[in-house]
Order: C-alpha cells, then sequence, then structure tokens
C-alpha cells in the first residue's frame, strides 16, 4: 500500500488554517461585541449609576493629549502603532492582531479623515466590567469623507499615564422633513 504523505500534509495544513481563521473571526466578534457592550455615557451619569465628573481643566487637558496621539496614529494610518497605548485591561481582554483588524475595519467604514472638534469629557472609577479604577471618556465630533460620526474614546490611568480602553464611533446622520 503505497501512502502520499504529502497529500495529508497540504490537507493538514489548510486544516489548521480554516481552525486559525475560525478562530480569528470568532476573536473579531467577541472584540465588536465587546466594545459594543461597554456602557459609557456622556449625560448627567454613567451607564452603572456613577456621575460623571468634569475633573478639573487640567486633567480635561492631560486626557485630549492621550487621546489625540491616539487619534493622529488612527488618522496617520499606523494602526498597528496604537497597540503601545492600549490599556493592560485591553491587553488583558484581546491581542495586537485583533485589535488593529478591529480598528481597521472600524475607521476603514469612515473614509479619510477631515476634522475633528472636542464634543466632551468626563471622568469616573468605575466602567462595566473592569476594576475599579481611574477612567475617562472623551467625545470628539469627527468629519471624514463618509460623513460626520461621533468618535469615543476611553481611557484607563495606569501608573500615573492615560493608557486606551476603548474606541468608538457612531455615525451621525439627519432628517429632513
Amino acid at each position: 500500500m503505497h501512502c502520499n504523505r504529502s497529500s495529508k500534509k497540504i490537507n493538514h495544513t489548510r486544516t489548521r488554517g480554516l481552525k486559525h481563521k475560525s478562530k480569528t473571526i470568532f476573536l473579531f466578534f467577541l472584540i465588536l461585541a465587546f466594545l459594543a457592550g461597554c456602557k459609557v455615557n456622556f449625560n448627567a451619569g454613567s451607564a452603572n449609576g456613577h456621575p460623571l465628573e468634569a475633573g478639573t481643566a487640567e486633567q480635561q487637558v492631560v486626557v485630549a493629549e492621550a487621546a489625540n496621539v491616539f487619534l493622529e496614529q488612527l488618522d496617520a494610518g499606523a494602526i498597528d502603532q496604537t497597540w503601545q497605548s492600549a490599556s493592560p485591561h485591553l491587553i488583558n481582554f484581546t491581542n495586537k492582531t485583533m485589535w488593529s483588524n478591529t480598528l481597521k475595519a472600524l475607521r476603514g467604514s469612515v473614509g479619510k479623515f477631515k476634522t475633528r472638534k472636542l464634543a466632551g469629557t468626563g471622568f469616573t472609577d468605575t466602567v462595566e466590567g473592569a476594576p475599579h479604577g481611574e477612567y475617562a471618556a472623551i467625545a470628539f465630533e469627527t468629519s471624514f469623507s463618509s460623513g460626520t460620526v461621533t468618535e469615543k474614546v476611553v481611557l484607563h490611568k495606569h501608573r500615573g499615564k492615560w493608557k486606551v480602553l476603548g474606541y468608538f464611533l457612531a455615525k451621525n446622520f439627519k432628517v429632513n422633513f
């Protein structure tokens, strides 16, 4: 009996590749579900009933600077570099490849960056699904080639530095009557 080892090796390699691809797709959607499920609110109170604080002018400036560094990397297409500014909570939840792929999908859906205007900043010590700590959420009204969106960056203070915990986009639209 003649055994064709090369064809078995190729089939085994294809099976492993499909399993890896399936895991990657599953993880991608899991991350999207996690990001969509994060409750960060810019209204009078946060989603868990704790009010968001305005913070001091100095705190707002520091958080805006951290968010802008992250956003400028996205605007420049340096998505892989944003991993360096990731919070340990984010790093424990995902990996660099999934983070980059998620950001590429989000940003690819809105087109080329045009302008950005600060819309609001809030501070809290609790974020649902994360341990007690210092958190900030900052929103921008941002114009892209496909239209205007609200960008939200959620930050976590780790060892004295603000690190990115999440990034969200919400497309804005107007209905004219």
